[in-house]
C-alpha cells in the first residue's frame, strides 16, 4: 500500500456522502499527515483543507530543532578536533571528550547556558591538551594523566554551576575520572616512558630507540649518530622546552628535565653520554 491511499480511501468515503464520525477520522489523519513534515501531497479529505503532506517512515528533523540545537553539534564537532590533537595521548584526549558529550547531550536550562557553559568546557579541554601536545612545560601547563581526574573534577564543576545543581551523572563522571587514573597508573607502572618531545631526535641524525629495566624501573634509550651528534641532541633538547638540570648519577652528563602538571609534577628527565665525536646515547626517565 502506497503512503496516498489511506488519504484516497478517506476523500472517496467524503465524496459520496458518509461523513459524520469519518469527518473527524479524516481531520486527525490530515494532522497526522501535517506533523509528519512529509512532501505535499494532492488533499483528498475537504473536511481538512490541508495543506497535506506524505508521511516519512522515520523521523525528521525539522527547521526548530535545528534553530534550537545547533550549538550541540558545533560544540561536539569543535571538541572532536582539539581531542584529535592528542597525538602522543590519545586515550587522555578521548578523555577529555566525555564530559562535552554529556553536557551535550542532556537537557539544559536555556540554549544560552548550553552554549555558554559548552564554550567553557570547550576552552578547558583546549587547556588541558593542546599546550602539552605543542611541548610546552612549567606549572601552567597540565600532566597527561590529570586530564583523566582534574579535567574531569573541574568540567563537572562547570556543569553543576551550568545546572544549577550536581546530578547523579556529575557524580559518576567523578569517580569514573578517577578510576580510570588509577588504571592508567597501574599500567604504567612498569613501562618506559613515552617519547614526549625527545624522540623522534633531530632530523639530521640517525637515530634508533630502545627500553631498558633495572630496579630503579624501566627508561627509554636513543642512539643518534652524526655529524656533532652531542651538540645537536643538546641543541634539539633545549628547543623542545627541556633545562639544564644537575646531572642524575644514573642518566648521564648533560641532563636536561622539562616540568608539566597542575596539581601533581610530572617532571621527564634526558642524560645525554657521548660516546663518540659524532655518536650518542640518551637515556629518558620520569623522576
Amino acid at each position: 500500500m502506497s503512503l496516498n491511499e489511506p488519504f484516497t480511501a478517506v476523500g472517496e468515503h467524503v465524496k459520496s456522502g458518509q461523513s459524520g464520525s469519518l469527518t473527524a477520522r479524516c481531520r486527525m489523519a490530515g494532522e497526522r499527515s501535517w506533523r509528519s513534515g512529509g512532501e505535499p501531497v494532492v488533499n483528498p479529505c475537504p473536511a481538512f483543507p490541508g495543506p497535506w503532506r506524505r508521511a516519512h517512515n522515520g523521523p525528521v528533523l525539522t527547521h526548530e530543532q535545528v534553530k534550537t540545537h545547533w550549538w550541540r553539534v558545533a560544540l561536539v564537532v569543535a571538541a572532536v578536533g582539539v581531542a584529535a590533537f592528542a597525538r602522543h595521548d590519545p586515550f587522555a584526549g578521548l578523555s577529555g571528550l566525555v564530559p562535552i558529550l554529556v553536557w551535550c547531550g542532556g537537557p539544559v536550562r536555556s540554549r544560552r547556558t548550553g552554549i555558554v557553559v559548552g564554550v567553557v568546557l570547550l576552552v578547558l579541554l583546549a587547556w588541558f591538551v593542546v599546550p602539552r601536545e605543542l611541548g610546552l612545560a612549567g606549572p601552567w601547563v597540565p600532566a597527561a594523566i590529570e586530564v583523566y581526574w582534574l579535567h574531569t573534577t573541574l568540567a563537572v564543576a562547570v556543569c553543576a554551576i551550568g545546572g544549577r545543581r550536581p546530578s547523579g551523572r556529575h557524580v559518576a563522571l567523578v569517580v569514573a575520572g578517577f578510576v580510570v587514573t588509577g588504571g592508567v597508573l597501574f599500567s604504567e607502572w612498569e613501562t618506559p616512558p613515552g617519547d614526549e618531545g625527545v624522540s623522534p631526535g633531530p632530523a639530521q641524525l640517525r637515530v634508533t630507540e630502545s627500553t631498558a629495566c633495572g630496579s630503579g624501573g624501566c627508561w627509554r634509550e636513543l642512539e643518534a649518530t652524526g655529524d656533532r651528534a652531542p651538540e645537536v641532541m643538546a641543541e634539539y633538547l633545549l628547543a623542545r622546552n627541556f633545562t639544564p638540570v644537575t646531572s642524575h648519577p644514573t642518566i648521564g652528563d648533560p641532563q636536561f628535565c622539562r616540568t608539566t602538571g597542575l596539581v601533581v609534577t610530572h617532571r621527564l628527565c634526558a642524560g645525554i653520554v657521548p660516546l663518540t665525536a659524532n655518536s650518542v646515547r640518551v637515556m629518558v626517565i620520569v623522576v
